[in-house]
């Protein structure tokens, strides 16, 4: 894996002469995680009658950590800078995408992150996972806590360990919430009971995202998110919480 970071880097290099438009550009810089996020999972699964894989677990979540948080810091900007008229459809000096498409791709990579996260819990398995179960536990805080809610991130703001992201409310934030919160489950199943208090706050996260998603009147709710996507966090909140408990 280590072999293939120049021929990246050279390729991102290359990128903004090749694909000017900033349109044309995020939907490739898109396809290319997409497929290295593939190439990764096919790894992780392979079997091949192989007895030992060699797993460089630190790069595997260095990878998820980076996909997990892509986009952070242009959606803050993005967010506060919206009644100004500042171009945000020009990328910053040496940056390759806008803080317009950095946002609007940003979720559709958090959900690689979150392929690649779970394929790895599964694959590598509890033995070798639990001497990262705190990298591990400080990751699903972070996946949680940028998907949620302003709301949700306020109510908690005391409680929590990791700096406070933007709140999510962009495009599919209602399915990565889920999403989010199915990772989270799947963390708690393979580390164990062992775990479960450095995952009580994601759990209080969890917990405050089924709550909201209950009683907020959806009429009154500036979430996105589908009737069905809607349902499909409810699910996804109740078995989390059940695994915990």
């Amino acid at each position: 894996l280590d072999d293939s970071i120049p021929q990246e880097n050279q390729w991102l290099n290359n990128l903004a002469g090749a694909i000017p438009l900033q349109d044309e550009r995020a939907t490739a810089i898109y396809h290319r995680l997409y497929a290295l996020s593939k190439l990764l999972i096919s790894y992780m699964n392979y079997g091949g009658g192989v007895s030992v894989i060699y797993f460089p677990l630190t790069s595997f979540l260095d990878t998820c950590e980076l996909l997990l948080k892509f986009g952070g810091g242009a959606e803050n900007r993005y967010s506060n800078n919206k009644s100004t008229k500042a171009n945000f459809n020009i990328p910053d000096e040496n940056a390759l995408l806008s803080l317009k498409h950095t946002v609007e791709i940003m979720n559709d990579v958090r959900f690689l992150g979150h392929s690649i996260f779970v394929s790895s819990l599964t694959a590598i398995g509890p033995t070798l996972m639990l001497p990262q179960a705190k990298r591990i536990a400080s990751l699903v805080e972070v996946a949680l806590l940028s998907s949620c809610s302003l709301q949700i991130q306020q109510l908690l703001r005391s409680t929590i360990s990791v700096k406070v992201v933007p709140a999510n409310n962009n495009s599919n934030s209602i399915a990565l919430r889920a999403k989010a919160i199915r990772t989270a489950k799947v963390s708690m199943l393979t580390l164990g009971s062992g775990a479960t208090p450095m995952l009580s706050k994601s759990m209080q996260l969890i917990a405050g995202c089924l709550l909201e998603r209950m009683i907020i009147d959806d009429k009154s709710d500036c979430s996105w998110g589908s009737h069905s996507e809607r349902e499909n966090l409810i699910k996804e909140s109740f078995e989390a919480l059940s695994a915990f408990v």
